[in-house]
Parts: structure tokens; sequence; C-alpha cells
């Protein structure tokens, strides 16, 4: 008996050793794809009929579309989402599956509470991505509202790109935005 305890403490020791030296060298993982990170549980690529029936999707389709028609916006206000007071989606036109490009959330907050929000967000978004370009283009002028400035950060991975602005117009907000590549090349020609 003495044989078969001594022989299974040996294999117990072996298997915790084992174990312990695994979980010693496991590297964290950060992510490289957009598609990775989540705004209130919804991610890029993700189908918006996941989270809401196309009749309400159709109801919240903003009117004002882009003079380039390839996508349009969905507004969406929901008293479940935890962070932020409203949500956007940019899906491509005659997509039946709803395929989400570009999705932002937003909250309303006095600029000095932005500010603080965005430096705060920015550096959460610097540990889950692994080695993320970053521009800072601080303060600017608006161009669509004389005397109102935004403060924007964006965040370029392989993948597409991330912006965090802060809005000092008439109503302050905070407005972050996860966007495709295509989405983004799509409001650079739509803007241009």
């Amino acid at each position: 008996m003495t044989k078969k305890y001594d022989l299974l403490r040996y294999f117990m020791k072996k298997i915790f050793a084992i174990i312990f030296l695994s979980i010693c060298f496991i590297i964290p993982s950060k992510a490289d794809d957009i598609r990775d990170f989540q705004i209130e549980g919804i991610s890029v690529g993700s189908s918006l009929l996941d989270f809401y029936s196309k009749e309400k999707i159709l109801k919240n389709k903003n009117k004002d579309q882009y003079k380039l028609d390839k996508f349009y916006l969905v507004s969406i206000n929901d008293t479940s989402f935890k962070e932020y007071e409203s949500m956007k989606f940019h899906m491509k036109k005659d997509d039946g599956k709803y395929i989400i490009h570009s999705l932002s959330g937003q909250i309303m907050l006095d600029i000095n509470e932005c500010l603080i929000k965005q430096k705060a967000v920015l550096e959460q978004l610097k540990t889950f991505f692994n080695n993320p370009k970053i521009d800072d283009l601080g303060k600017r002028q608006h161009p669509a509202y004389p005397g109102g400035y935004t403060y924007d950060i964006y965040i370029t991975l392989k993948s597409g790109l991330f912006s965090i602005s802060c809005y000092d117009l008439h109503v302050d907000a905070f407005l972050i935005s996860a966007d495709t590549d295509e989405f983004n090349d799509f409001l650079n020609k739509t803007y241009k």
C-alpha cells in the first residue's frame, strides 16, 4: 500500500509541477483585430439583428444619409445600455444580414470630465491591443460648429480604426467609435 501511495504522490507532484510551470509561462495575448473589442457588448463584424429586430433597426435608420450611398446610419437610444446613452451603427446598403461596419457609443459629459475619461479609455485600449498606432490630434476647431472644439485621439490597427473624442460644443459629449478599414475609406471619400 505504501508503494502505491508513494507512486501516486510522485505523479501528483509531477502533475502539479507541470501545471504550475505552464501557468508561469503563459504570455497574456493582446488583440490585433478591431472585431475583438466590444462597446455595450456589441462588436464590429456582428449582425445588428443579433441585438435588435429588423423593425427597430429600420425605425431608427437616419433619414439624412451620406452623399455616397454605400453605408447608412442607425441611431439607437436604449435604457439597457450600461455606459452609453446612445449607440450608432453603420451597415452597408442592401445587406440583409445587417453586418456592423462601424459602431459608436456616446454619452453627454462636461468637457473636463470628458477629457479625463478620454485619457482613461486610451490607457485601457493601449493594454487591450498589441502595439497600436496612436495619433493624438489635441484641441481643434470643430469644422461644423464655429466656436466649438473637438479633441480627437485615433488608434490605428491593421483591421480598422478607433477614435476617442470629446466635443466642446453647446452640449459637451464623449464618443468612442470602432470602424472597419472599409468604412473608414468610405468616410474619407465622402468628406473629401
